[in-house]
């Protein structure tokens, strides 16, 4: 499966043209029926290049043909703004035109498997052709050229049913997938690498100006009829299930589904925008099984005798023990991330954390405990990039692997502060490991005594 590393391959212009042009040519030569469309289009006599060919081609479906029909801008004229866009200098998240649109054909064929040959992509994709007028859009809009950006932005929408504000960024190597009634506004973002099904909405909440639009991270897969609202970041290689609402920040390489969308685990895949798991099955689900049984409270050995569990890490709370649930949802759960308990994303893994936390593991709360001095509150997304089998605690060892790159890359700490967390988190397992012996031997004691009374 290519990766990120394909934006850095040379584009050999001269074999892609050859490519398209034969597989034109022979189409041509079986399906003659097509003879006006294709040489007002793929093969038509200004076409010497494939960049000139999507412009060629594009145009054309853009502009009415009809002669009953009046033409609201110059062939001409249109095709020298597309061309001249091609051959700007302008980058779009890191990208020319020139390079993008050659990595989102590639895209599409990668992954749509209703396309098998990038000619088809050209002359019949409308999500390809909205992008295209997006990326010539963007250019105008930058350029001052404020009216003729508005103007592609309007006509895309009326023609291909897609609506993409000229300012608004999209990375290279996307798939706007059917296409019809997406819509991106004005200051949001989209990532290299993503898959945009039909009806998606990445739009603001309501009247407030300014930045107010999703950012989306790369590699992200978005499915048919889900909204992101808000100026609220996505994650890189992360999964939104269709017809989801996503209100509040999605981290990194996690799945979310549902109105309001709840985060069920972790993706499986590198980059599942080009995977394509629409019906989300290559996901680590959470272990909200765990909430409906008592396997945390007592464990059994092969005889079947029951062996009291070691006293919980301080601070969590027992899934039985109801009179501290409220008080856990409202000490851990991270309060800038929503505005009630029904609109954040974490509230079904938040009732992993308050489980019985084995041992060896370090929880949420003490997560929490050593945290929150620093002034550090977003708990929940930390504990779940350590946490790689979803079920709310992370085992001590994978903590002491993996937390210097999390906080890094999560927080604002300094070197200093992280390997500081990292020390103190680590000492509280040792004190708290080291008098879980002593505490088991007087839990057996106690045993022992009560079956004394029981019986004699």
């Amino acid at each position: 499966m290519p990766g990120i590393s394909e934006f850095s391959a040379a584009i050999d212009d001269g074999a892609f043209t050859e490519e398209l042009l034969s597989e034109a040519r022979t189409i041509l030569a079986k399906e003659p029926a097509l003879c006006f469309f294709l040489k007002s289009t793929a093969l038509h006599p200004s076409v010497e290049t494939w960049m000139d060919m999507v412009v060629q081609t594009v145009c054309h479906r853009l502009l009415p043909t009809s002669s009953s029909e009046p033409c609201l801008f110059c062939p001409m004229n249109l095709r020298q703004v597309f061309r001249e866009a091609f051959t700007s200098d302008v980058l779009e998240l890191g990208h020319t035109m020139h390079a993008a649109v050659y990595h989102d054909l590639r895209a599409v064929v990668r992954r749509d498997p209703a396309m098998n040959h990038p000619l088809q992509v050209i002359l019949f994709s409308k999500g390809f052709a909205a992008t295209v007028c997006h990326r010539v859009a963007f250019r105008m809009w930058y350029a001052h050229s404020t009216y003729t950006a508005l103007f592609l932005q309007s006509q895309v929408s009326a023609v291909f049913g897609l609506d993409i504000h000229p300012a608004a960024q999209l990375g290279a190597a996307l798939l706007f997938d059917h296409g019809t009634g997406i819509v991106v506004g004005e200051t949001a973002q989209v990532g290299d690498g993503c898959t945009i099904l039909h009806g998606v909405t990445l739009g603001g909440t309501g009247k407030e100006t300014g930045d107010r639009h999703p950012k989306v991270g790369e590699h992200v897969l978005i499915g048919a009829n889900a909204s992101l609202l808000g100026n609220i970041r996505i994650g890189d290689r992360s999964k939104i299930g269709a017809g989801s609402v996503v209100l509040r920040e999605i981290p990194e390489g996690a799945t979310a589904v549902g109105a309001p969308a709840k985060i069920i685990g972790h993706v499986k895949e590198e980059e599942p925008g080009s995977d394509m798991d629409e019906l989300l099955q290559n996901v680590q689900k959470n272990h909200i099984e765990k909430l409906h049984n008592n396997n945390y409270h007592h464990h059994s050995n092969d005889a079947g005798n029951t062996i009291p569990q070691s006293p919980p890490v301080p601070g969590v709370s027992s899934v039985t023990d109801s009179s501290t649930d409220s008080e856990d949802d409202n000490n851990i759960m991270d309060s800038h991330l929503f505005s009630g308990t029904s609109l954040c994303p974490w509230r079904e893994y938040a009732k992993l954390t308050r489980c019985e936390v084995p041992a060896d593991c370090v929880s949420a709360s003490m997560l929490k405990n050593v945290l929150q001095p620093f002034g550090v509150l977003q708990i929940f997304p930390i504990l779940f990039a350590l946490d790689h089998h979803n079920v709310g605690h992370v085992p001590v060892d994978q903590f002491q692997q993996d937390a210097e790159k999390v906080l890094r890359k999560l927080t604002d700490l300094t070197p200093e502060q992280v390997q500081s967390v990292v020390e103190q988190v680590v000492q509280q397992m040792s004190d708290h490991l080291h008098h879980i012996p002593d505490t088991l031997t007087s839990l057996r004691q106690a045993s022992k005594n009560v079956s004394a009374t029981t019986y004699f």
